[in-house]
This record gives C-alpha cells, sequence and structure tokens, in this order.
C-alpha cells in the first residue's frame, strides 16, 4: 500500500499538467532550476516548452533535450501545475496576427540558412533579419496548434529553430510534415526560446 500511494500520487499530477499545459507564459522559459527524475538524478536547466506528455528543457550548457513528464519527479509536476495554471490566467504567446500581407523590403532566406544564422552570430543575425519582413522557404519538421515548426540547419537537434506563426492556423490545414513551403512574416527572434518567430505570416505559392 505504500508503495502505491505514490503512483497515485504521480498519476494524479500527470493529469492535471496534462489539464492545465495547453498554454504555456514566457514567464516560464526564464526561470532556472533544478529537475529531478523519477530514478532521482539531477540537471540545472530553464523550461522553454511544454505539451501534454513532454517537457523540453535547456540546460547551463545549452543543451536541449525533451523529457517524458512521467519520468519527472512529483515535485517537478507540481512546479508544472503551479506554471502552467499562472499561464493560464495571463497568457503570453507567439505575438497576435495582425490582419493582412506582411509589407516592406522582402528578405528571402531558407530556414536553414536562417537558423544557421543565429547559430553562428545572434548579434549579427538579429541585424540583417530581425524586424524585417522574411520569405523563408523550409522543410516542415512539426505542426502544432499554434505554430509550425521548420527544419534547422543541417537538421540539427540543438541549436536555434524557425517557428511559424501564420495570420490564419486555419491555412495550415492542408500542410503536411517534411512539406518544403515558403512562408513571408515578420522576423521576431526570440532569444529565451532560441527560436526565430515568423510571425504574422502568410503561405506563398
Amino acid at each position: 500500500m505504500e508503495r502505491l500511494i505514490p503512483r497515485v500520487m504521480k498519476s494524479l499530477f500527470l493529469l492535471l499538467v496534462i489539464a492545465t499545459s495547453s498554454a504555456v507564459a514566457e514567464e516560464i522559459t526564464s526561470q532556472l532550476r533544478t529537475w529531478t527524475s523519477s530514478t532521482g538524478s539531477k540537471v540545472e536547466a530553464k523550461l522553454i516548452s511544454l505539451t501534454h506528455n513532454q517537457a523540453t528543457l535547456k540546460t547551463v550548457t545549452g543543451n536541449t533535450a525533451k523529457v517524458p513528464l512521467s519520468n519527472l519527479s512529483n515535485p517537478d509536476l507540481v512546479f508544472l501545475i503551479n506554471l502552467t495554471l499562472k499561464a493560464k490566467s495571463s497568457p503570453q504567446g507567439p505575438e497576435p496576427a495582425k490582419v493582412g500581407v506582411p509589407k516592406g523590403k522582402i528578405i528571402k532566406v531558407s530556414a536553414e540558412d536562417l537558423s544557421g544564422a543565429y547559430d553562428d552570430n545572434v548579434i549579427a543575425a538579429n541585424q540583417r533579419y530581425k524586424d524585417k519582413v522574411v520569405e523563408v522557404i523550409g522543410t516542415i519538421r512539426e505542426i502544432s496548434a499554434d505554430r509550425i515548426s521548420l527544419e534547422p540547419a543541417s537538421g540539427a537537434f540543438f541549436g536555434w529553430s524557425v517557428q511559424v506563426t501564420l495570420i490564419d492556423m486555419k491555412k495550415a490545414i492542408a500542410l503536411k510534415k517534411g512539406q518544403r513551403i515558403r512562408f513571408r512574416g515578420n522576423c521576431r527572434p526570440r532569444d529565451g526560446f532560441d527560436w526565430v518567430y515568423i510571425a504574422n505570416a502568410v503561405i506563398v505559392k
């Protein structure tokens, strides 16, 4: 019976995290803390994203890892519950979509070159791309409810990646993982995420 109680607690915690993880605020990603696995191993890292079944952590050395929620300790799950509940009360997702096609001088670049530029030198990349209208061609890596992830430089797992938020995310219904496609939007790099957001984007045919 004593061994059963922690398992029941963890199951309840997982249900609560799943129920509250539909929104993640930027302030969640800014906190560095000690995370403990269910086996007792520890790591210093900050949370950079959260889904219904896993947390993506970035360590002090810059490496990122996707950790199943079931592998986290109960205190870590409580921490996630509290943060996601707070995120729901004051959401801070990607920049709100604006109506209309982004206007201005267009910089054409591939998603691989764009993420590679930020991997090489954030200051130089910001000077060239930040707040500019960019037309990005890339291969779709993942499609989620609020953004489209593109394959980064050389398919690298670590480092900067390009994330696209469409003016109308319903347009993503016709897209598929692995599809090569072109987007136009405003370049909004976010250091806390190591993401280059292409905000208020449209699909270019």
